[in-house]
């Protein structure tokens, strides 16, 4: 079983995880600009909601496409452009496990936004 964080935030396709920190930035900035002030554990606790809610995104798209067989047909046709991370078709990690790190990525989330 792969259990290192690189393996994991490959497979949720972690390198497009920039384009949620300027969202939060600019969230940031907007409250300092009203407010005079800046809470870091705020803004820690934005930005790891934010990129856990962006990882589920990816993961649960991901799964929803493994169980309809989205990623066969695509593998099947030609011409379809294949966007998911390959994991659960090649085998490299069971369902099981893949939809447990996907759901926790949601509870993290949920968590933050709370």
């Amino acid at each position: 079983m792969h259990t290192s964080v690189k393996f994991w935030m490959k497979t949720a396709r972690s390198q497009v995880l920039p384009v949620m920190v300027l969202p939060v930035l600019i969230g940031a900035a907007g409250a300092f600009a009203v407010y005079e002030t800046f809470h870091l554990g705020l803004f820690l606790l934005t930005l790891i909601g934010a990129l856990s809610a962006h990882l589920f995104s990816n993961m649960i798209n991901d799964l929803w496409d493994y169980r309809n067989g989205v990623d066969i047909a695509a593998e099947e046709t030609a011409a379809a452009i294949s966007t998911n991370s390959r994991v659960l078709p090649s085998g490299a990690v069971p369902e099981r496990t893949f939809s447990f790190v996907t759901w926790l990525f949601f509870v993290i989330a949920s968590y933050a936004a709370s």
